[in-house]
């Protein structure tokens, strides 16, 4: 049964709604799980918006895990950092402007190296911001890639992440990079298509656009 309706970001035309199944939430949020090992023991720190899909895969995945979910109503780097420290965080979900505001701001960010994981996605993250990053949390952020009509797709593994690559494709997921009539040679460009249950059924009144 259909769950909610998002809207797509709208950075390449109008926005578009992209109506999703609790058959793709779940698939979506519990392959990544899988991946990122999250049990009920995880305390997520949370000041992202929950009206997209990083945000809201965030709080599903406590509330399926039987964790635990600090939100924000906004976010401060001084609110989120103390957040992580009172609450034992140890995961927190964030973006590459959210990242470059706690290494800016003059806050104590020792509380940081407590996080378990540090997810980041909704943007490229420059490689050079990763390794910076790496010397305050103690770990390269994990970096994953999605979509709005897919949910979360590709994703660095939990033992082997790195700063310049979104990773490999999470379990259930068929991922490639195709290019005319055939898949794309390695470093060149390419159409990205994604086949996998957490994939959504077609755009809200935009049967042009599906």
């Amino acid at each position: 049964d259909p769950l909610f309706i998002l809207y797509t970001s709208g950075t390449t035309g109008k926005p578009k709604g992209v109506p999703l199944t609790h058959g793709h939430l779940a698939a979506s949020i519990r392959s990544a799980m899988a991946a990122w090992r999250w049990s009920a023991d995880d305390v997520l720190a949370h000041a992202l918006p929950l009206y997209h899909q990083h945000g809201l895969s965030g709080l599903h995945a406590a509330l399926i895990a039987g964790g635990t979910v600090h939100i924000r109503s906004r976010f401060s780097p001084a609110d989120l950092v103390r957040t992580i420290g009172e609450a034992g965080a140890t995961v927190l979900f964030a973006v590459p402007t959210i990242y470059q505001a706690l290494l800016a701001a003059d806050v104590d960010v020792a509380a940081l190296r407590g996080l378990r994981l540090a997810v980041c996605g909704s943007a490229p993250l420059n490689p050079a911001l990763a390794a910076r990053l790496a010397s305050v949390l103690g770990q390269v952020p994990l970096i994953r890639y999605g979509t709005t009509e897919t949910g979360l797709d590709v994703s660095n593994p939990v033992d082997r992440r790195s700063g310049d690559t979104v990773g490999v494709p999470l379990p259930g997921v068929l991922a490639r990079l195709w290019a005319g009539d055939g898949e794309a040679e390695p470093g060149a460009d390419g159409e990205i298509q994604l086949r996998g249950p957490q994939v959504f059924s077609g755009y809200w009144h935009d049967a042009a656009a599906t």
